[in-house]
């Protein structure tokens, strides 16, 4: 579903012109089909926030964010960092987190929701957040990326493959191993506001991509390319 996972399957030795992309599809029909929950789009919408939605886990390397965060929060202190996701897996890199908010002094601007399985405020904190923010150690696509553009979200994702190449244009790239080069990457976007709303509209557009109907089209393409192969006598029929 990504060139990435194409190269990572060409390493392991299967033939180039045996591997065909065909993109992710997500299921967003949840987040529109139960009731909005007016109020809190409301509340939401009077934030200046960031979003990560995943699990607490090193993978996630959530404390990587804390440190862009805070670099970012020095030059705009009303920004709050909102945190969706199972708190309890790992107790001990919990705590780390915590730890960390505490030592750069952001305890006040950093939110943990725990995990949210209501559909409609998942809905709503996705669709009011500034950026998505994932600063995973590895990823093989990375979800919320791809739901985060359905909203018009713009993200803002750790260089490691393929989280550039699932944000694409809808999103800005930065090395988590440099906090302060982080930061000035997202608040040269947000000081940018012209820019900004440009990736707004990019995020919807290329977020079609991920689409049930992008989905069809796909198959439908892959399965008249083997249907001609097999025409054309390259594949074996099974006969």
């Amino acid at each position: 579903h990504t060139e990435y996972m194409r190269q990572e399957l060409q390493s392991m030795g299967y033939p180039p012109e045996k591997i065909n992309k065909i993109f992710y599809c997500i299921d967003t029909s949840h987040f529109t089909d139960g009731v909005a929950d007016a109020q809190l789009a409301t509340d939401l919408a009077k934030l200046d926030y960031f979003l990560l939605v995943g699990r607490i886990v090193p993978q996630k390397d959530v404390l990587a964010l804390v440190e862009v965060f805070a670099e970012i929060n020095k030059q705009r202190p009303d920004t709050v960092l909102v945190i969706v996701g199972n708190r309890d897996q790992t107790p001990k890199y919990q705590r780390q987190i915590d730890q960390l908010v505490a030592a750069r002094g952001v305890e006040k601007r950093v939110m943990f929701t725990g995990q949210v399985n209501n559909p409609a405020v998942l809905a709503a904190l996705f669709a009011n957040a500034r950026l998505l923010f994932v600063t995973s150690e590895w990823e093989s696509f990375c979800v919320p990326i791809a739901e985060s553009l359905f909203f018009g979200v713009p993200t803002a994702v750790h260089l490691a493959p393929p989280m550039p190449e699932v944000a694409g244009p809808a999103g800005i790239v930065f090395d988590k191993a440099d906090p302060a080069a982080a930061a000035a990457e997202v608040l040269a976007l947000l000081d940018d506001p012209q820019r900004y709303q440009t990736m707004k509209e990019t995020a919807v557009s290329w977020a079609q991509q991920y689409t049930s109907a992008s989905l069809e089209q796909n198959l439908q393409s892959f399965l008249r390319k083997i249907q001609n192969e097999v025409t054309n006598g390259h594949l074996p029929t099974g006969d």
